[in-house]
């Protein structure tokens, strides 16, 4: 029972990020990016913290679940505020902002898928700066990955590309999945010795301070309607907040390559839900594109499960 709840966990975690992009696109019709991405984090950083800070008699049966060791809060200390500033920058400052303008100016399609690309970014950040080696039959799948990507961004106009809305678009979002994955690495680093859900809470938290902050400094209308203001909350709450409480349960209970592999099925739920709700029109390209890149993904979790 517990291995298909690792299964259901890493398919929630992905159909919730895959909702949050669409309501992203809809908030981002009437609101600045910044603001977007200064109040999800926010919101997801004040639900993190919130749950870290419970006593251990109230997290005990929560850390059970998710396999995680309980430690005294807080587990971070000031030599690793070095660590938590640069995840801050790029994870809840940069990354955010980037994607979410990348989505104002693409499809939701085209950027669930793009957002693949996070994980092949990790893995040659983790070979370049953590000693890791990409294997030789493991640079297929990485090619496969990273050339969906280019057909995607570029919709295979090689001969006349200009920096269109939608080509800008699409950049950015790459841009911001790369910033993702330096996040991603420096995440290794910091939770090797402190509590995974204290790191993203902490990140989130004052990411989005900071950010918001921004917003009102350069003078960013905060004018939310009731929907807005459910959508923003939803987004921080369940696409960040949530989400990584079920990814981190995945990780538990069926590992790294099963649960990364799972999650970019975030991609389908994404576009699943822009033909329904935002009413996108699917073309060959994504198609083809969004096939090669879940293989490359794919792939790259069958090497490491016969590895095994």
């Amino acid at each position: 029972m517990a291995h298909h709840w690792g299964y259901m966990s890493a398919l929630l975690a992905a159909l919730l990020f895959g909702v949050g992009s669409v309501l992203s696109k809809i908030l981002l019709n009437d609101l600045h990016p910044l603001l977007v991405a200064g109040l999800i984090y926010l919101v997801s950083g004040v639900f993190l913290v919130t749950i870290r800070v419970q006593s251990s008699f109230k997290l005990k049966p929560l850390y059970g679940f998710l396999g995680l060791k309980h430690r005294a809060f807080p587990t971070l200390s000031l030599k690793d505020l070095k660590i938590l500033l640069g995840m801050v920058l790029f994870g809840s400052v940069l990354a955010p902002f980037i994607f979410l303008y990348g989505l104002q100016l693409t499809t939701v399609i085209n950027a669930s898928f793009l957002s693949i690309t996070e994980n092949i970014f990790t893995i040659m950040l983790a070979c370049l700066l953590l000693g890791e080696r990409l294997r030789k039959k493991e640079i297929l799948p990485v090619i496969a990955t990273l050339s969906g990507a280019v057909f995607l961004a570029t919709n295979l106009e090689f001969t006349s590309l200009k920096l269109a809305e939608k080509l800008l678009g699409n950049l950015l979002v790459l841009i911001g999945c790369f910033l993702w994955s330096v996040d991603n690495t420096l995440s290794r680093v910091l939770s090797i010795e402190g509590d995974v859900i204290e790191v993203a809470g902490f990140k989130s938290l004052i990411g989005g301070c900071l950010v918001t902050i921004l917003c009102i400094l350069l003078g960013i209308p905060f004018n939310l309607n009731l929907t807005q203001i459910i959508f923003l909350a939803f987004i921080g709450l369940f696409s960040i907040g949530v989400s990584l409480v079920f990814y981190i349960s995945a990780l538990h209970y069926i590992g790294a390559g099963r649960t990364s592999t799972i999650y970019a099925t975030s991609a389908i739920f994404g576009t699943i839900f822009a033909v329904i709700i935002l009413q996108e029109k699917i073309i060959l390209t994504q198609i083809f594109s969004g096939i090669l890149m879940l293989a490359g993904v794919y792939s790259l979790y069958k090497i490491g499960s016969s590895d095994k």
